[in-house]
Order: structure tokens, then sequence, then C-alpha cells
């Protein structure tokens, strides 16, 4: 990223925010939720990040806890601002999960905090997910849980 799309991130984050310097306007914001843009939507270049950046593959949804607005930027942006953010590993355990359907300790919390699973749901994935025999009972919630899991948060747009 050069520095003059770093300095229209700033500008467009700080423009959307409350705030009027960079320092308080990112701390303004949070992430929504994700997304994955289709191939198509990626060949069109359908999405955009505030950077100016188009073509974006994996989407970040962020929101304003001041003014509730909602905005687009991409996986390599959001890190400019929310350095603490795991976007990376929400996105690696999502492509892992489609190929493979295993579920990852960020996946499970990731859907908890999204709301995609409740809190029961949450600690009971947390208890069982690792365990090498499950009863039938256990399985069959497993899976349903799972299934949750995956169509929350594994949305192609």
């Amino acid at each position: 990223m050069t520095p003059a799309t770093n300095f229209k991130l700033f500008q467009e984050i700080i423009d959307r925010s409350e705030a009027d310097t960079w320092e308080e306007a990112k701390k303004e914001w949070s992430l929504s939720y994700i997304r994955f843009a289709s191939d198509d939507a990626v060949a069109y270049g359908k999405y955009t990040c505030l950077c100016g950046h188009t073509h974006l593959k994996e989407l970040c949804y962020i929101k304003n806890e001041y003014n509730l607005k909602t905005e687009l930027v991409g996986n390599c942006c959001i890190k400019k601002f929310m350095e603490d953010i795991k976007s990376d590993e929400i996105f690696k355990s999502v492509k892992k999960a489609i190929k493979t359907g295993k579920i990852s300790k960020v996946l499970i919390d990731y859907s908890h905090e999204h709301d995609v699973i409740n809190d029961w749901e949450h600690r009971f994935f947390l208890d069982v997910y690792q365990k090498k025999s499950k009863t039938e009972k256990q399985q069959a919630k497993y899976e349903a849980v799972k299934s949750k899991i995956l169509a929350g948060v594994c949305i192609r747009v």
C-alpha cells in the first residue's frame, strides 16, 4: 500500500467518523462482519475499498459505534487501523472450514461474537469440537451447530 493510498484510507475514515483526527477516528470503528466476494464480483471489480483498491475478494464491513455508519474495507486495509484484528485468521479459518468441514476455535469465537451461535452453542462446541469420540447425541448437536456456523459465516456475495 502506497503512502497516497494510506492517506486516502485515513481521510475516508476520518470523513465518516465523528472525530476529526486519525488517532481518535480509528477508535470509533469495529469489525461488523466479513464476506467473500464471488469470483465474478472480483473479476468485475464490484467491491472497492475506501482506499480505492478494487477487485476485493475478502470483504470486511466495519461499523462506527457513534454514528452507526457501515463501510467496506479490504482485509489488508482493516489492519491499518485495527492492529489487533484477527481478520486473516478468520478468513483462513472460513476457507479451511469450507474445504475440510473443520471448525477452528477462531471461527467458533467469531461466530459467537457475531450472534451466529448463542452462548450455549458456543460453550457446547468448545467442549466437544476436539473430542475424538462423541456420543450419538453430542455428534448430532455438533453437526447441527457446525452447519449453523458454516451457513452464518461462509457467505459469498
